[in-house]
């Protein structure tokens, strides 16, 4: 095998980056494989089955990101339209006491989180356990 090829091979492998929970990411994928393929050795390359089986996987990870991202956006607009029909409110959120009442007179979202504003306090959206009023919703998680 060509050194020069390994040596390659192993500059481009050293540059794959991880995310913060050390997974690989798209990209990542994708530099492992075209460094895979250039290493191969070229009396025995990787069969069609293998390479179309690491296609189908880079694919579905990239289908699989799509989702999450939707899924992620949904749940945060969720979060939002919650929030907006909290206002004018009691509701009860938990604390390390126990918990609190007040009433809704905003909704604030910050670094892509929801609060609810209570007098001078932020609530976590996922923090309310009750809304007093309307059938007395009580929320558990």
């Amino acid at each position: 095998m060509d050194t020069s090829m390994g040596i390659t091979a192993t500059t481009q492998t050293s540059s794959v980056k991880t995310t913060a929970n050390n997974k690989l990411n798209e990209d990542d994928f994708m530099l492992l494989l075209l460094a895979q393929l250039k290493t191969q050795d070229p009396l025995e390359p990787m069969n069609n089955q293998e390479l179309m089986g690491q296609m189908t996987q880079l694919n579905s990870l990239a289908s699989l990101k799509s989702i999450d991202e939707s899924m992620k956006s949904m749940s945060f607009d969720q979060q939002v339209n919650y929030g907006a029909t909290l206002i004018g409110k009691d509701v009860t959120w938990k604390t390390d006491e126990g918990s609190e009442s007040g009433e809704v007179t905003d909704i604030i979202v910050e670094n892509n989180k929801v609060y609810v504003q209570i007098g001078e306090k932020q609530v976590s959206i996922k923090d309310v356990i009750g809304i007093a009023g309307s059938a007395n919703i009580n929320i558990t998680a």
